[in-house]
């Protein structure tokens, strides 16, 4: 199933990649380091380093509790958004206390890419959203 869901993404690339330069051209935000997308975020080198996957700017207040006390209690985080507003609100809300990226999509090796590059110990995903991939590569 996991193979489907794979080869279906991938066939699918194009249409999503249309679909953001269209919305970059009235939310010119999108376009902000689209390589993110693909797992080509910067390297961080944190030992515990908690992820938090909050779609868009609910989901990071959402979140915003969780990761005050993780910051509190030492840990590192990275949050990673969907959206301009997600990405917006991590920044107002914890500006350089935390590490933010766009979420890779859900494809195995942009998950994988991710992940070598990031290295977290483990993830929270906020709200009820399945990606298999991403779920199977941090086991």
């Amino acid at each position: 199933m996991r193979l489907l869901y794979s080869l279906a993404f991938y066939l699918l690339v194009p249409a999503v990649l249309l679909r953001l330069a269209y919305r970059s051209l009235r939310e010119p935000r999108y376009r902000e380091t689209p390589g993110e997308r693909f797992g080509f975020c910067r390297p961080i080198n944190e030992r515990g380093l908690v992820w938090v996957h909050a779609v868009s700017a609910g989901e990071t207040n959402a979140a915003a509790p969780l990761v005050r006390r993780l910051l509190d209690a030492g840990y590192p985080v990275m949050i990673t958004t969907m959206t301009p507003t997600g990405r917006e609100r991590v920044h107002a809300l914890f500006g350089d206390r935390v590490f933010h990226a766009w979420a890779p999509y859900d494809l195995p090796g942009s998950v994988a890419r991710f992940l070598r590059r990031v290295q977290p110990a483990c993830l929270v995903i906020i709200d009820t959203e399945l990606w298999p991939n991403r779920s199977e590569e941090r086991r």
